[in-house]
């Protein structure tokens, strides 16, 4: 028999979660998944084929075998972009910049007393190093010990990039791109526009002549004159957020959605060479790295990692899934199953790694489980209908001679052993059944809609009710009542 606890089917009440902790001890919580990180990945970078970095705004991750494994290396004040040349690198916050002077080892905080948010970081070589915030300039000649300020322009600053020493772009929130030739003493206007939205999310350029502008919730731009013209190509319905190109012709492109594309014109075309089957909302990608032709990286959203080694055309995610975790229970301090959209997650040692045993039905919709030790488990699944495993999930069987219980929805479950139940739920019928021989058949008991139910031992349980105006209701067993439930006093 399963042993319960009540602060647990309180805690249980809480929304659904994305997020997956262990607790390690009362006062200290390990993420379990997404691993390393659940905080929004805002670049990533590569110093070789086996060290690299990723970037969001409270961390610096890092791996040394590209990519199989990344860890925490540095909890930082704040981070939107991060660059490299020659192994030195830079870290640029909000107020902040982060210095490491050989492939980033160890990564230091400046002293520089600014006060901007930054928006654009390019480091052209250990000593010169360009930094953009809101309005101004800041260059470094000395590695970062001491820094000159040009007031750049009157609007504000969304993104930088500067291809020498003399030569560097801004692009403005409001769709305007600059132009220095004279290493940001002064500034010419390339383009503007009067449409909204046109802020533009990044500068990139292969060389000196030929660059790229991703701005608004669509456009792209081409220059092969060092920026002095741009043309727009054909508009995509996607915001793209970054560039990477391997060479002149071959490059990536991500955005919102999750949108991944590639070019093999330099440009002149896209194909889609997404992650996932089209355009899912929340995972929005913001970086993409390629180290050679074929082993490329992507981040984002909810500290999204992907990785490919064949060009683009498959990806795999580091995590086990940013997808929400609708139900997360613990048989033992190993073994746990979790609830992902329609299929099961199961772990075996504490929730350090996790294996996807699929659905019960694999176009259907899972809703909620319960089971009574590590193989045997029982889900609701296509609405109205219970399912079985006795496997631990390999193979899944439905109760009920195979038909549904009720003829709308079911919203809870449980299970006291592998013989007696509950589930409850429905709409214009609303009712709480129970089986007493594994669900083979049900007996309606009583017509209330449950949420949630746990029975702390065979006599003795609680429920919460849901539906319209069923909000904030508990209701619990007495005694002797066969499993009847009634209102909490």
């Amino acid at each position: 028999m399963k042993k319960y606890f009540l602060n647990y089917f309180i805690i249980s009440l809480i929304a659904n979660i994305t997020i997956v902790y262990s607790q390690k001890t009362d006062n200290d919580w390990e993420l379990l998944n997404p691993k390393p990180s659940a905080l929004t990945a805002n670049t990533v970078c590569f110093l070789n084929d086996q060290t690299g970095f990723i970037l969001n705004d409270k961390q610096i991750l890092s791996t040394a075998d590209c990519g199989s494994n990344w860890t925490i290396q540095k909890e930082i004040i704040s981070g939107t972009n991060m660059a490299f040349k020659d192994n030195f690198g830079y870290v640029i916050g909000s107020n902040v910049v982060y210095k490491s002077n050989y492939m980033g080892a160890e990564w230091h905080l400046l002293n520089t007393n600014f006060t901007d948010d930054f928006t654009g970081l390019t480091v052209i070589s250990k000593d010169t190093v360009y930094i953009t915030g809101i309005n101004k300039l800041y260059v470094s000649f000395d590695s970062g010990n001491s820094w000159s300020i040009f007031n750049a322009t009157n609007n504000t600053i969304t993104c930088s990039f500067f291809t020498s020493s003399l030569s560097g772009f801004i692009g403005c929130s409001n769709g305007s791109v600059y132009k220095t030739t004279d290493g940001g003493n002064t500034w010419i206007l390339k383009r503007s526009v009067n449409y909204i939205p046109a802020d533009i999310h990044q500068i990139y350029f292969i060389d000196s002549k030929t660059g790229f502008i991703s701005m608004g919730h669509s456009t792209i731009l081409k220059t092969s004159d060092g920026g002095e013209t741009w043309i727009e190509l054909s508009n995509k319905i996607d915001q793209i957020n970054k560039f990477n190109f391997i060479d002149e012709r071959n490059g990536f492109m991500v955005g919102s959605h999750g949108v991944i594309f590639k070019t093999i014109n330099g440009g002149n075309s896209w194909e889609w060479c997404g992650f996932q089957n089209g355009r899912v909302y929340a995972t929005d990608l913001y970086e993409i790295y390629f180290i050679d032709n074929l082993t490329g990286f992507a981040v984002g959203m909810q500290g999204r990692i992907i990785k490919t080694t064949n060009g683009g055309n498959t990806w795999n995610e580091y995590a086990t899934t940013h997808n929400n975790i609708k139900q997360l229970k613990f048989i033992s301090d190993s073994v746990a199953y979790a609830l992902d959209g329609n299929s099961f997650f199961k772990t075996t040692n504490g929730g350090q790694n996790w294996l996807k045993i699929g659905a019960p039905v694999p176009m259907g919709n899972t809703n909620q489980f319960d089971f009574v030790n590590e193989n045997i488990v029982y889900c609701i699944a296509d609405g109205a209908m219970v399912y079985k495993t006795v496997n631990g999930g390999n193979t899944w069987s439905s109760t009920n001679n195979g038909s549904s219980i009720i003829d709308e929805n079911l919203y809870s479950i449980e299970f006291i052993d592998e013989n007696v139940g509950f589930v409850s739920g429905g709409y214009n019928r609303i009712a709480t059944f129970k089986t007493t021989n594994g669900g083979n058949t049900w007996t309606q008991i009583n017509d209330y809609q449950f949420g949630q139910m746990q029975f702390i031992n065979s006599n003795v349980g609680y429920a919460r009710t849901a539906g319209y105006n069923y909000y904030e209701k508990i209701y619990n067993t007495k005694p002797l009542t066969n499993g009847v439930l009634y209102p909490f006093k």
